[in-house]
């Protein structure tokens, strides 16, 4: 049996935010809280993202970032990379611009699709360079 695709919220955000595009993607399952900060405790943040992105689907699942600590986003790649997962889907916002080319204020969550492996360590740039 299918399952229903599922948009896994990284943290709820602290203000409204328009998550209509977002749904379209599937259900929200919203993974941390919006007044709990990641940063201040990354050792039980990452198991609580790695205890909800187990169940990810790459085939069929995203994530997304609507607000919070960005550091939030940076463990949840790390966590996804170390459950295994070689490609992930990521709601971006995509702002809307108007006729003269400024940002309207409105948008919409995009896929994009992400490979995790895709950069080779070995061809890493140096600071220095």
């Amino acid at each position: 049996m299918d399952r229903q695709p599922t948009v896994y919220l990284l943290q709820e955000p602290t203000s409204d935010k328009d998550l209509s595009s977002a749904l379209s993607y599937g259900r929200i399952y919203p993974i941390i809280g919006a007044n709990e900060h990641p940063a201040k405790d990354i050792p039980r943040t990452m198991n609580k993202l790695a205890a909800a992105l187990r169940n990810y689907d790459p085939s069929c699942d995203s994530i997304c970032f609507a607000g919070g600590d960005p550091m939030v986003e940076l463990l949840a790649g790390i966590v996804l990379e170390r459950l295994g997962f070689e490609e992930v889907i990521h709601l971006v916002w995509n702002r809307e611009r108007g006729e003269n080319g400024m940002r309207t204020g409105h948008g919409c969550y995009m896929p994009k699709r992400i490979n995790l492996l895709a950069a080779d360590p070995e061809n890493f740039i140096s600071p220095e360079e």
